[in-house]
């Protein structure tokens, strides 16, 4: 049985409003035969099992026959494509050249944001009293959005496009930064909670992570202009609906 048949199972139990407690024994058998590095009852990460639980019902609902439409908002969209169009968004980044001032954008699709802490909450000569102050999550965003110093190792296009034939590339100093050029239906943000500290050894930041019923994702996007004026404050609106918490040692 295909896992997205027993994803729709478990789903109408859950949603019936029948049973007070609902088993998903069947969802999880065929989760420990599709994707075999999560058989057992070992400790898993949830981010990677929810990923890779996606990416195998959206490979599978490519090949469904005669597949229907679903409703999603005031459209209707291929079942095969509920899954990309639910979690799917679309970043930019965006390298400025610092001689010729020369913008290149080049955009990529994300189906979730890993985000790290700033740097202020990940030393650990100071872990004791860090952990004791909160990080919000929009402090995140805006580090994940940050302004990069690459230096002097960029090829610009537009500089070398006035060199002679002869000459060797020129390199010129440059910036880079990341935007969320498409913000998606449903927003994913995983939080990044360990660092490298000397050779071969993981520590993990234990800081408290403030956030909001409500996101408003607009200072962290790309738009041009004209589409500016085209949106307002809700289209980048997100209403907080689930957090997954991790408990005890690793």
């Amino acid at each position: 049985m295909p896992l997205y048949y027993e994803f729709h199972l478990l789903f109408r139990v859950m949603w019936s409003g029948k049973w007070a407690i609902v088993s998903p024994h069947g969802f999880l058998s065929s989760v420990w035969r599709l994707i075999p590095s999560f058989k057992g009852y070992s400790q898993q990460d949830a981010q990677e099992f929810l990923c890779e639980v996606l990416d195998k019902v959206h490979s599978e609902l490519k090949y469904v026959l005669s597949p229907p439409l679903v409703k999603m908002g005031d459209s209707l969209c291929p079942v095969q494509e509920i899954i990309p169009e639910s979690f799917e968004g679309q970043l930019v980044s965006q390298v400025n050249c610092r001689k010729c001032n020369h913008k290149s954008n080049t955009f990529e699709p994300f189906w979730d944001l890993s985000l790290e802490f700033p740097e202020r909450y990940q030393f650990s000569q100071s872990r004791t009293s860090l952990s004791e102050e909160s990080c919000h999550i929009t402090e995140m965003l805006t580090k994940f959005t940050e302004i990069e110093q690459l230096g002097a190792v960029y090829s610009c296009d537009t500089c070398n496009r006035r060199r002679r034939s002869s000459k060797a590339v020129i390199r010129t100093e440059a910036t880079k930064r990341l935007l969320i050029r498409k913000p998606p239906k449903i927003l994913r943000l995983h939080l990044k909670r360990f660092r490298w500290s000397g050779r071969n050894h993981r520590e993990k930041i234990n800081v408290h992570v403030d956030f909001s019923q409500d996101l408003n994702l607009r200072p962290f996007c790309y738009l041009s202009s004209d589409e500016d004026t085209d949106l307002t404050t809700e289209d980048f609106m997100y209403d907080l609906t689930a957090v997954v918490m991790h408990h005890g040692r690793g």
